[in-house]
């Protein structure tokens, strides 16, 4: 299937999330810096998978690794103001097909969820994914003006301590 047919198909599930027989939804809380989680579908049919999580400013990057048997298998990382899935301010900021390797998307602080979907056409054990997400937080930058202040307070500290050093 191609890529743009398995995006429609994961956002559509999120729309349609109660509607989804199998539905599992996951709260990492706080994002580590390595999540890791999977699943077996537990019979045939639509499936929908939701890890909820907040971060601050930074960097995530995440892979889905699948193996058996599944159709139209995507996921998307979605942006989650209000901290309730399925509501009208949520919005899909990125997706990916199962098996396309690292995905990598700067973020701001706030909440998010990943949302995993497709069709297990088989059932039982055929079907098993694990999503590994990655989280770097960006490293603050101090403003331009602060390296100079703070030279300039050396400097003023130099010279009070050599007037001292001379009485």
């Amino acid at each position: 299937m191609k890529l743009s047919a398995a995006i429609a198909f994961a956002a559509s599930m999120v729309v349609a999330a109660p509607a989804v027989a199998q539905a599992t939804q996951t709260d990492f809380g706080i994002h580590f810096p390595l999540e890791i989680s999977g699943l077996t579908a537990p019979g045939p049919g639509p499936f929908l998978d939701v890890y909820t999580f907040s971060v601050v400013d930074g960097t995530l990057a995440s892979a889905i690794t699948a193996s058996g048997t599944v159709i139209a298998g995507a996921y998307g990382l979605w942006s989650n103001p209000d901290t309730v899935v399925g509501t009208a301010d949520d919005s899909l900021l990125a997706a990916w097909a199962m098996n396309t390797g690292v995905h990598v998307m700067p973020v701001t602080e706030g909440y998010y969820f990943y949302a995993v979907g497709g069709l297990d056409p088989v059932g039982g054990t055929d079907f098993e994914y694990a999503l590994a997400s990655a989280f770097q937080q960006t490293p603050a930058i101090p403003e331009p003006g602060s390296g100079t202040l703070m030279l300039a307070g050396l400097g003023a500290a130099a010279l009070v301590a050599r007037r001292r050093f001379r009485t």
